[in-house]
């Protein structure tokens, strides 16, 4: 599973799920996820730079998650009938790090809480049906002309010297060269929202990103959640035959930046 965005959110839920679990309580999905301002901008909006909050179920399918674990929504009437609830509020928890972004995920690293399964399930039907909708549209498109390999090029919020040297379209070439991709098609995932930045690749290469199918997302709201976006940008590529990441990381074939 190639993962790109919400991680840190992905990991901290399944963490919460996994401590009501034990406690034989539920666990609450808030009704929205805030978007750090770091984080905000995307393609269709790439100036943005102020906090966003979003609908919990514009990332996350709560309707098959309900089905497959024990958590609640906010909306839910069971949540009106039952005491057994951990709530969605790191302030009730006195042992948290300062400025830790992994608040749960460090107070559910004992064993004896059942993570693994939980998160085989949490992955299986995470994904909101909307997105794949639109995903497997992109993918059908992308496919017409040949399989294709995806490359998640991180910058915008991580940019530094060094990451701008390996993250350049030259060094891209040269990585996709030195892995004899010479020329076909490649899907680009990347927060670098100048428009004519990975232009350079044409040359060789029929190169798309989620800029290109701006006719199949309709909603407004949609193209600016940059994290649906980015989960659309993670169902196409882990739809490629071939996947290259930023850094290294599990599950892929090669990686920009050592």
């Amino acid at each position: 599973m190639f993962e790109r965005l919400t991680r840190h959110q992905r990991l901290n839920i399944i963490c919460q799920i996994a401590i009501a679990q034990y406690l034989n309580m539920k666990m609450i999905l808030p009704k929205t996820i805030c978007i750090p301002k770091q984080h905000t901008s995307t393609f269709f909006f790439p100036t943005s730079s102020s906090r966003r909050s979003v609908l919990t179920e514009s990332i996350l399918n709560t309707h098959l998650l309900k089905k497959h674990l024990n958590i609640v929504s906010t909306q839910s009437t069971d949540l009106l009938s039952s005491n057994l609830i951990v709530q969605y509020n790191i302030k009730n928890i006195p042992v948290l790090k300062n400025n830790s972004y992994r608040y749960w995920y460090d107070l559910c690293r004992s064993k004896v809480y059942n993570k693994t399964e939980i998160s085989k399930i949490f992955r299986k039907y995470q994904y909101p049906q909307y997105l794949i909708d639109i995903s497997n549209k992109i993918i059908k498109q992308i496919q017409q002309r040949s399989p294709y390999t995806s490359i998640h090029v991180r910058r915008g919020d991580k940019v530094n010297k060094k990451l701008n040297y390996c993250t350049h379209p030259e060094m891209i070439r040269k990585k996709l060269n030195f892995m004899n991709i010479t020329n076909g098609t490649i899907y680009i995932a990347t927060n670098e929202y100048k428009s004519n930045y990975f232009t350079q690749l044409n040359q060789w290469y029929n190169v798309y990103t989620i800029k290109d199918f701006e006719s199949l997302i309709f909603d407004k709201a949609t193209k600016q959640n940059s994290y649906a976006l980015l989960i659309i940008d993670e169902l196409v590529i882990n739809n490629s035959k071939i996947k290259i990441s930023t850094f290294k990381e599990p599950n892929v074939d090669a990686f920009l930046c050592s």
